[in-house]
């Protein structure tokens, strides 16, 4: 799988050969949000990889978007380690991009420093979390 969409490692078959989700190589699993039927393509490889690829954006999609609206209802340490990498990867992205430019509107580059050291803070605070 690796060979064909970067990020997957495996997926996850049931004993019907239906594909219900994928796992990274870091062992992060996604559900899909409908399933694959890989038996429904008769041999024929390239009709299910292209379904698994229909399935891998819709789930990649909703994962994200439920991280995205779980990230103000959670402390932010309990949230990153609640929701999959490439989720929070996006969502903090997101979510700074827009604070930094609030505070360069704000208070220009005074404020972004302020910011900036809120951001070292969170990420103080997540390593040393993982360190003890």
């Amino acid at each position: 799988m690796k060979k064909c969409f970067e990020g997957i490692n495996k997926l996850e078959f049931d004993e019907f050969k239906r594909i219900h989700g994928m796992y990274s190589g870091e062992g992060e699993s996604v559900k899909y949000k409908g399933e694959v039927e890989a038996m429904a393509a008769k041999g024929a490889v390239e009709q299910w990889l292209i379904q698994v690829e229909d399935q891998m954006i819709v789930s990649v999609r909703d994962v994200i978007e439920i991280a995205y609206n779980d990230y103000k209802k959670k402390k932010r340490n309990e949230w990153v380690l609640s929701r999959c990498g490439q989720a929070v990867l996006a969502i903090d992205m997101t979510y700074w991009t827009i604070q930094a430019e609030i505070a360069l509107r704000e208070g220009g580059a005074s404020a972004l420093a302020g910011y900036k050291a809120t951001s070292d803070q969170q990420v103080n605070l997540l390593y040393t979390q993982f360190l003890i």
